[in-house]
């Protein structure tokens, strides 16, 4: 067979019968302008093998293969260098004038068949083709909660870079913007969470590049959040025994605390502790007595008073039907003192012998114990008096006939001796102040 050229197809009978299959391209995108190097995976992709006898090396293989871009229109873009690896990897070079688009991928084999993958590359327009950025449309939002951003990287035409995979610089208005770089961009597209941390009518996000390529969002609005919770936005420190105490406003907030209306009615129970003496009302003049309010819909706050006849310290409770329960405490001051009153009397002591202790109080037209603003002195007198004699301790040995309630003091204390046996009428008197008055027995 001399001068003969033999041409074998290499397969094996399992190749017969399977067909050549593309799997994947890598990469998927190059940008516009650039030789961009490709590789081909897939199976069952042969090359010719040229044998010739005549020649001491034998086989010799011929990868007799070609690649080419497909676009819609049925036009091609032949590639160049393609280089056959092995039965499932080809590589291939795009020349740097392919225009930009979407493209299928076509591998011709050494037999002449055909394996097509659809959309597997597309050439984009590079990083520095960027002109600006759109930012999607940013609906009203709400305070501290973080909301989705999109933006695209564009070129002047307006089409989208995807070649772009840097980040972006935010701002807004309100100089509150979280947080203050996102990225990076995939494709030219970015997904980010960002949030506002303080109420405003309007703002607007701004983005820059390392490039100084920039972009604006539309202006949208921070409103308060739903409501999660009523507190107390004013409470008095204090009040009078007897008065019409208040307002207390109680305010409906949002999870961050900031003051936002109701979707819907919240009912609001009332309560005090302690309950004794203590009354609610809608109105300053204290005449619309209410156990309970409501926050209508739409409605951020609402006010109630109290009337504590019990001076001393007192717990405002609030209690929402659907949110959690809220307090504050006030202090009941007790009235200017009106009356003198007897807080412990012994009904009786022996002749010559020392009582137990008697106590006074200074107490007030509701009954509180009320300690006199300046010094008030007590005149302490008997009916019989003879024989009796008041004293400052419980020996008796130190007598007393007018002791002093010094200012911010409500209480005196002295005991009393007497040398006949005979009830006792006790007087303690001060100006300007009813007396208190106590028997005692005084037996032999």
């Amino acid at each position: 067979m001399n001068g003969v050229l033999l041409a074998l197809v290499l397969c094996s009978c399992a190749d017969a019968v399977a067909p050549m299959r593309l799997e994947s391209v890598s990469p998927a995108r190059g940008a516009e302008g650039l030789v961009i190097d490709l590789e081909l995976a897939g199976e069952g992709i042969r090359a010719a093998v040229v044998t010739d006898f005549r020649s001491p090396k034998g086989s010799t293989l011929d990868a007799t293969l070609s690649v080419a871009l497909v676009v819609g229109d049925g036009s091609e873009v032949a590639l160049d260098d393609v280089v056959f690896v092995d039965a499932a990897r080809v590589r291939a070079r795009v020349p740097a004038t392919t225009p930009r688009g979407l493209f299928d991928v076509r591998l011709t084999d050494a037999r002449g068949e055909t394996a097509t993958l659809t959309g597997a590359f597309s050439i984009v327009a590079p990083a520095e083709a960027v002109a600006r950025f759109e930012f999607q449309p940013v609906g009203p939002q709400h305070a501290k909660v973080p909301f989705p951003l999109r933006v695209l990287a564009v070129d002047e035409a307006g089409s989208l870079v995807e070649s772009f995979e840097g980040t972006l610089e935010l701002t807004d208005d309100t100089g509150t913007v979280t947080p203050l770089t996102v990225g990076p961009f995939v494709r030219g597209r970015l997904q980010a969470f960002v949030s506002i941390d303080v109420l405003t009518p309007g703002t607007v996000l701004h983005g820059r590049n390392a490039a100084g390529k920039t972009g604006d969002s539309e202006s949208f609005s921070v409103t308060p959040g739903p409501a999660t919770a009523v507190v107390f936005a004013s409470a008095p420190m204090a009040g009078d025994a007897g008065g019409c105490v208040g307002p207390f406003e109680l305010r409906l907030v949002d999870t961050w605390g900031f003051a936002t209306s109701a979707t819907a009615d919240v009912a609001v129970s009332l309560s005090a502790i302690p309950a004794l003496g203590a009354d609610f009302f809608l109105d300053g003049a204290c005449t619309a007595a209410a156990s309970a309010l409501t926050i209508g819909a739409g409605g951020a706050a609402a006010q109630v008073y109290v009337k504590a006849t019990v001076a001393g310290p007192l717990t405002v409770r609030a209690a929402p039907d659907t949110l959690p329960s809220v307090q504050a405490g006030v202090m009941v001051r007790p009235l200017v003192p009106s009356a003198l009153t007897f807080a412990t009397a012994p009904s009786s002591v022996r002749v010559g012998g020392c009582s137990a202790a008697f106590d006074v109080r200074a107490e007030d037209s509701l009954g509180n114990v009320s300690a006199p603003a300046g010094p008030l002195v007590l005149i302490i007198g008997a009916t019989p008096a003879a024989g009796v004699a008041f004293f400052d301790d419980p020996t008796c040995t130190t007598p007393v006939s007018a002791p002093q309630l010094d200012a911010g003091r409500a209480e005196v204390r002295f005991f009393v001796s007497s040398s006949i046996a005979a009830t006792v009428r006790l007087d303690v008197s001060a100006a300007g102040l009813s007396a208190a008055a106590a028997d005692v027995e005084v037996t032999p």
